[in-house]
């Protein structure tokens, strides 16, 4: 355990950590309110001729959460138009000036706004037409159109990149010509298109035919993302993978994945898996997948089917998972390893779900609101497993689970920027998700029935300006009177309002969580090890039956772009306690981490983040082993929302 004046330093520095960056940024803080504001839009290019000289207008708000400096702000700008007009002397400097500094966005990046609200004043409209406007991958964004492509890889890029075709496209839309425009409907619509894989953003413009007319037109601006991408995990020079993927093939928005491994030290030196994505089948919304593996002893087919719950109108879900498997690989214990164990299995998994969209007026909230019941089987028959027993890994038992579920839902969402992305439109849930599971597992060794619960709860703080999400969930298998693989678990996740600081952007992030097991198995445990709590600190007693972590982040976003590249400083601290059940969580040894790091990525793209992280352990246990440099490539975080999946086993 450290020493007392180890920790004193270590608060000491939290303290600062919180309070300082504050001081700069929050100055004179203002009453939050939505003020609707328009501004100019200049359509790039369009399939219907008619819109080549017509100028939209659609709704920006700009007021921001807190007033900044003037003096400051004019300062620094007049401290970049300076750099800028010496730079334009010279070509040189000039296009190093243009590849490095970029003026901010005027899109609303301050604010949060309800999906919805844009599209409220054309409510119950008729729609007349829809068209399509496919902007090029580099040079103008849906917030600005009429940025062109100025270098010559972006100009060869977008030459070379084949857009999504419209047909795909428009499988994609909820809406179609004759029907009553319904601003939620449309919100939903624009959401979906977002979330397609190949898609960077997408907005929808709706057009009045006339001041007088009941009558509109909709353009669906839609920007693609770059969608060939790479990347390489290397374990020295005899052992590794490399991955190269298109996301958008032909321009249908089917993705195809191919890994190939190397392995020196195996009998045939190289491997193979492939996974092919279908986004949306044959319009049914349906997302499809199917993989293949063979590699160093593994052995796989898979295949996946779901539709899913994805706006408050729609009636009906289910999925189909099918998949057999053979494989040798480490399996990693509460107080050991099994090295190069073989097993192989085959599973089924099946659901189907109803859900009952409630009136507006019959609740005390007017966002959308559902009932839902689903139903799963799941069944999972292993061929080869390590040797187990009643209580002794369970995860190779072979199993029967018949599951069912019951849900209330409040769901809606708000429209932000540089929340986990880095500027692109991301959609924030709100609302509220009520469930209750219960079922029954037929196992080789005993049967039981399983009840879990599940509340969760996201809003935005409209005083301050900041979100905050919490889900509370408990769960288990009644054995007779006693009640044997529960858990009970509190997770909270709170940020900040996007602060401005000159021509910097800074958000922070805390996210507290808190789980432990009821009655678990010897060999199941909590851990706290890298990406579980601590990030690159690893040691075999941060594990445990209870734990506790605290992560808080502080992200700044920079002005600077180099080659469509944007960057991001953020530093952090870490804190996390484990160790058994049945008594306070407080009663075990801290831990921490504290570091700083650069994030870089380009939106365009489907690269993942490239992260380069700088961390040290001022509180870590004996004999622990760490990574001072970590440099990874990270997925962009996904927010939960408040619809009901398939009826799982809550997870320890």
């Amino acid at each position: 355990m450290a020493s007392p004046g180890y920790i004193s330093h270590f608060y000491f520095f939290l303290l600062i950590y919180s309070f300082v960056p504050a001081q700069n940024v929050y100055g004179k803080e203002k009453d939050f309110r939505i003020n609707i504001n328009t501004r100019t839009f200049i359509p790039y290019d369009s399939i219907n001729s008619i819109l080549f000289d017509t100028v939209f207008t659609f709704l920006d708000n700009k007021n921001s959460f807190f007033d900044m400096d003037d003096s400051l702000k004019i300062r620094t700008e007049n401290f970049y138009d300076t750099l800028k007009n010496r730079a334009g002397h010279r070509r040189i400097t000039r296009e190093l000036f243009d590849l490095i500094v970029i003026t901010p966005s005027e899109h609303n990046e301050l604010n949060a706004i309800e999906s919805e609200v844009p599209f409220i004043e054309y409510n119950n409209k008729i729609i007349r037409s829809i068209s399509f406007m496919q902007l090029p991958v580099f040079g103008p964004t849906v917030d600005d159109t009429t940025i062109q492509a100025k270098r010559f890889y972006e100009k060869a890029g977008n030459k070379m990149h084949i857009n999504s075709s419209k047909r795909i496209l428009s499988r994609s839309l909820l809406i179609k010509p004759g029907d009553r425009l319904n601003a939620y409907k449309l919100a939903d619509n624009e959401r979906i298109l977002r979330s397609l894989p190949y898609i960077q953003d997408a907005r929808f413009i709706v057009k009045q035919t006339h001041p007088l007319s009941d009558s509109v037109d909709i353009i669906t601006v839609i920007k693609d993302l770059w969608s060939l991408g790479f990347s390489m995990d290397l374990s020295g020079t005899a052992k590794g993978n490399f991955n190269i993927w298109h996301k958008n093939l032909l321009g249908l928005g089917n993705e195809e994945q191919n890994n190939i491994y190397w392995d020196t030290g195996q009998k045939n030196l190289l491997g193979y898996e492939g996974t092919y994505r279908i986004s949306n089948l044959a319009g049914t919304f349906i997302k499809s997948e199917f993989r293949y593996a063979g590699y160093f002893g593994t052995r796989q087919l898979y295949a996946d089917f779901q539709r899913k719950f994805f706006t408050p109108e729609v009636k009906y879900a289910g999925g189909l998972r099918l998949e057999t498997k053979k494989t040798l690989q480490d399996i990693i214990l509460i107080d050991t390893t099994l090295e190069k164990t073989r097993y192989s299995f085959t599973s089924y998994d099946a659901w189907i779900g109803r859900a009952f969209p409630l009136e507006h007026q019959n609740l005390l909230s007017r966002k959308r609101s559902n009932i839902m019941v689903a139903g799963r089987i799941f069944n999972i028959s292993y061929h080869d497993r390590p040797e187990t027993t009643e209580k002794y890994l369970y995860t190779f038992h072979n199993r029967l689970q018949i599951l069912a579920t019951a849900a209330f839902s409040i769901q809606g969402f708000y429209k932000s920027h540089l929340v986990y992305g880095f500027g692109q439109t991301e959609d924030i849930p709100y609302g509220y998700l009520f469930q209750v599971i219960g079922g029954y597992e037929h196992n080789e060794f005993f049967n039981r029935p399983y009840f879990g619960l599940t509340l969760s709860q996201g809003t935005y703080l409209w005083r301050t300006g900041g979100y905050l999400f919490n889900r509370f969930e408990t769960g288990g298998y009644l054995t007779g009177n006693n009640f044997e693989q529960g858990l009970f678990g509190i997770t909270t996740t709170y940020f900040t309002p996007l602060l401005s600081w000159n021509r910097y952007k800074l958000r922070y992030f805390l996210t507290f969580k808190y789980k432990t097991g009821i009655q678990r198995f010897r060999d199941e445990y909590l851990s706290i090890e890298n990406k579980q709590g601590l990030t690159g600190l690893y040691s075999t007693k941060l594990k445990g039956i209870q734990k506790m972590t605290l992560n808080l982040e502080a992200v700044t976003f920079t002005p600077y772009y180099l080659l469509g590249f944007r960057f991001v400083f953020f530093s952090f601290a870490n804190l996390g306690l484990v160790g058994p059940g049945g008594k306070s969580v407080f009663s075990n040894n801290l831990y921490s981490g504290l570091g700083f790091g650069l994030r870089i990525r380009n939106e365009r793209l489907v690269f993942n983040t490239l992260q380069i992280k700088f961390a040290f352990y001022p509180l870590a246990p004996e004999h622990a082993e760490w990574q001072y440099i970590q440099v990874s490539g990270e997925q962009k975080l996904q927010m939960e929302n408040f619809y009901i999946s398939d009826p799982r086993i809550i997870e320890y």
